[in-house]
């Protein structure tokens, strides 16, 4: 019986090819540079649908909604205003940038802005300390942290949502499904928070009147 060497060069070829699929999704770039600045007045929501962006929200004692948005040249971007509503849609056509990404979104709004809209694929959405009146959040990677908010629907894959207070009359919805969901204040509120793996944690709410619905696979749920 022959001893045959076994043949390398298939997982050569397949360890190559690999690593150029991993290379085409996994780009570093440095240098992103400002790809729009745009100043609005007029405006009761705001529509972002970004792919690989970091989303930073501030409010301003102003009447007007100014935007920054930074990215690569190659990315496709969508600035459009229609009927008091402004939707951007910003799109990565290079891959995913890991490290030391600098993609970002930032909004300088007047303050009790009444409606955010965002969607990303990766990329943390920071409104700490601001008051939003109507927050939807759809995320797939990415942390997310609100200040005050009267109405909020996030739902994340993975990452941790914490949210300064809950303060309205409407329902709320919190999901989701790798990541803690972190509530430090509630007053008046109908609240559906729930995490698939993580912990739960819903402080302040001794002598509010409020219905909590908290549920958790894998994690803790605490509740003071």
């Amino acid at each position: 019986m022959d001893n045959e060497k076994p043949n390398k060069k298939p997982f050569f070829i397949m360890l190559a090819i690999s690593i150029m699929v991993i290379g085409s999704i996994l780009i570093f770039e440095k240098g992103s540079s400002v790809l729009n600045q745009s100043k609005y007045s007029d405006l009761n929501k705001i529509v972002i649908d970004a792919e690989y962006s970091n989303i930073k929200i501030n409010f301003l004692d102003t009447d007007t909604v100014s935007v920054l948005i930074y990215g690569k040249k190659a990315d496709e971007l969508s600035v459009k205003e229609e009927d008091k509503v402004l939707t951007i849609k910003k799109t990565s056509t290079k891959g995913v940038c890991i490290l030391n990404c600098d993609d970002k979104i930032i909004l300088y709004l007047p303050k009790n802005f009444e409606r955010l809209d965002i969607t990303t694929e990766m990329g943390d959405i920071n409104a700490k300390g601001t008051t939003i009146n109507d927050v939807y959040i759809k995320s797939k990677i990415g942390n997310v942290n609100l200040g005050t908010v009267k109405v909020a629907d996030i739902e994340t894959e993975i990452g941790n949502v914490t949210i300064e207070e809950l303060d309205g009359e409407f329902d709320s919805i919190i999901k989701t499904d790798t990541g803690n969901v972190t509530i430090k204040k509630t007053n008046n509120l109908n609240i559906e928070a729930s995490s698939n793996s993580g912990r739960i944690n819903v402080k302040d709410t001794k002598d509010n009147d409020y219905t909590l619905t908290v549920e958790t696979n894998i994690g803790n749920i605490k509740v003071k």
